[in-house]
């Protein structure tokens, strides 16, 4: 389910149930509104789980993104080191360690790059280049290494985002049934004041509070003529 779509059930309940604080309640329909209040508590709760979990979901997939950004940017620089110390050609910089050019190795997915960009790094502190290529090579390991233990740390908030989506939606469906229990009978009890039961029932956007009943003021006494 989409985080909107979510807003939305949260958003209705929300107003629906404070709209009906509003008026005094028929006795047939008091038990529904309960059952109905009881579901929502428990999907809004569960709503603000997946909202804490998507949050920590996101932070740890943030971290991944500007790793492998960084990344990206030490390899234009180990690049151009390459072709300076004559190993790399500016056409492939990396072709005596890498099946793939710079652009095709940013290009891989995350993970693998990182992993070719670490068997790279090996390869190339073996060739018994200049310093300041083993230096731009161990950056960019640096960085490929960073890029795979965001990706392990990734997994526990990935894995308790999804549970907590899975917990939420399957709560779902008791709220939709004890909301549609609600309105059917909130018709009938609302038979003769068609305009509460709209009011309190009408779609998020469009909901205007409903005006408490007032007591109908008694008729003004004949005048004698």
């Amino acid at each position: 389910m989409a985080a909107k779509a979510q807003m939305d059930y949260q958003a209705q309940g929300d107003v629906v149930l404070e709209r009906l604080k509003a008026q005094p309640l028929p006795k047939t329909l008091t038990p529904y509104v309960k059952v109905f209040q009881k579901e929502h508590v428990a999907y809004d709760k569960a709503c603000s789980v997946v909202d804490k979990a998507r949050a920590a979901r996101d932070a740890a997939l943030a971290f991944v993104g500007e790793e492998d950004a960084v990344l990206d940017g030490s390899l234009d620089t180990l690049a151009a080191e390459l072709i300076g110390a004559k190993p790399g050609t500016r056409k492939s910089p990396f072709a005596k360690f890498s099946r793939y050019s710079v652009s095709q190795l940013k290009s891989l997915a995350t993970k693998k790059e990182a992993d070719e960009v670490i068997a790279m790094g090996g390869k190339i502190a073996k060739a018994g280049l200049p310093k300041s290529v083993n230096t731009a090579s161990a950056v960019c390991v640096k960085h490929a290494t960073a890029v795979k233990q965001g990706l392990t740390k990734l997994v526990a908030p990935q894995a308790a985002y999804r549970k907590a989506l899975e917990d939420r939606d399957a709560l779902l469906p008791g709220w939709v049934r004890a909301f549609s229990r609600m309105k059917k009978v909130a018709a009938v009890a609302w038979l003769d004041d068609e305009a509460t039961y709209r009011s309190v029932f009408a779609p998020v956007e469009g909901i205007q509070a409903p005006k408490t009943k007032r007591a109908k003021k008694a008729p003004a006494p004949p005048v004698d003529g």
